[in-house]
C-alpha cells in the first residue's frame, strides 16, 4: 500500500549511462498513471509508445486502461487508498507509418497525495507497476554486428526483465558463454586433459588476449550464479551485469565507436587537438 507523503521526485538512483531512460523509470516501480514512460516502440525502433485515449460513459477522455480490482473508484464510502488490483494496456507507436502495437499487463493501486499539488483537490493517484509487455521493449540496443547466438539470449533478457529478474541473469550468464564459443575458446583442456572447461576457466583464456572485458564478463558471471542458486537478484544488479556484456560486444565487434571514444577522450584532456 502506497499511502505516503510525496514531494514529486523519483527516488535518486544510479543508471547506466547506456540504458534506456525509459528503464530507469520503470525499474524504479510505480509510476503515476497519466505520465507513461516514453518507451521505443520495438518495431519501428522510431517512434514512442502511446496509450490511446478513449471517452468514458461520463463523457471524460481517458487512457485506454483497463483496470481490475474489487472496488468501484466512484462508490461514496470507498477508501481509495485501498484500492489494488492490476491493469492492462494496449500500447501503440505514434509513428503512423509503422502501427506497433504492444501489450503491458502489471499491479495497480491508489497512491494518497498531498492534495496541494492538485487544483481540483483530487489527491487520489492511480500508479502502476508494469509486470511485463509483448512484445518486449528493448533494455538496450541490439546491433546487427553481435553474434546472433549472444543477441537471441539478450533478447530473452528483455522478455524476462520484468517479470523474472533471476531468469533474466541466468539467460545473460547463457550470452556469455555464447560469447564464449563465438570467440574460440575451447570448451574442452588442453591435449591430454579430460572434461570440459568451466566457463570460469574459459574467461580465463579469454583474458590472456581481452583482460579488461575478461574482468567484465566475470562480474556477470559471478551474478548469474547468484541468480541461480540464491534466486535474489536486484534490478540495478541485472542493468549493470547487461551493460558489462553489451560492453565487451561494442569493443569486440563495434571497434570504430570505441575508437572514436577513445579519440573523445583525448581530445577533451589536452582541451584541443591531442599532442603526437
Amino acid at each position: 500500500m502506497l499511502t505516503i507523503g510525496y514531494d514529486g521526485r523519483q527516488p535518486n538512483r544510479k543508471k547506466s549511462a547506456r540504458m534506456k531512460s525509459y528503464v530507469s523509470q520503470l525499474e524504479n516501480g510505480w509510476f503515476d498513471a497519466a505520465s507513461w514512460p516514453s518507451i521505443v516502440c520495438p518495431v519501428c525502433h522510431r517512434g514512442v509508445l502511446v496509450v490511446p485515449k478513449k471517452t468514458d460513459d461520463k463523457g471524460r477522455l481517458r487512457d485506454d486502461v483497463r483496470y481490475d480490482h474489487p472496488e468501484d473508484f466512484d462508490y461514496p464510502h470507498v477508501n481509495h487508498a485501498d484500492i489494488v488490483g492490476t491493469f492492462s494496456a494496449v500500447l501503440s507507436c505514434n509513428v503512423s507509418a509503422c502501427r506497433g502495437v504492444v501489450y503491458a499487463v502489471g499491479d495497480m493501486e491508489v497512491e494518497v497525495r498531498p492534495p496541494e499539488l492538485y487544483d481540483q483537490g483530487n489527491n487520489y493517484v492511480d500508479i502502476l507497476a508494469v509486470r511485463n509487455f509483448f512484445p518486449p521493449v528493448e533494455v538496450f540496443d541490439h546491433h546487427e554486428e553481435f553474434p546472433a547466438s549472444v543477441d537471441r539470449e539478450l533478447r530473452r533478457v528483455d522478455a524476462l526483465l520484468w517479470s523474472d529478474r533471476a531468469a533474466a541473469m541466468t539467460a545473460l550468464r547463457k550470452g556469455v558463454e555464447e560469447l564464449m564459443n563465438e570467440q574460440k575458446i575451447p570448451t574442452r583442456g588442453d591435449t591430454g586433459k579430460k572434461g570440459r572447461l568451466s566457463l570460469d576457466a574459459r574467461l580465463t583464456k579469454f583474458g590472456k588476449t581481452h583482460p579488461e572485458l575478461s574482468e567484465l564478463l566475470l562480474a556477470t558471471k559471478w551474478m548469474g550464479n547468484v541468480a541461480t542458486h540464491e534466486d535474489d537478484v536486484t534490478f540495478q544488479e541485472i542493468i549493470d551485469a547487461i551493460e558489462h556484456v553489451e560492453l565487451t560486444l561494442t569493443d569486440l565487434y563495434r571497434p570504430s565507436k570505441s575508437a572514436a571514444l577513445e579519440r573523445a577522450r583525448s581530445i577533451n584532456a589536452a582541451r584541443g587537438r591531442p599532442s603526437v
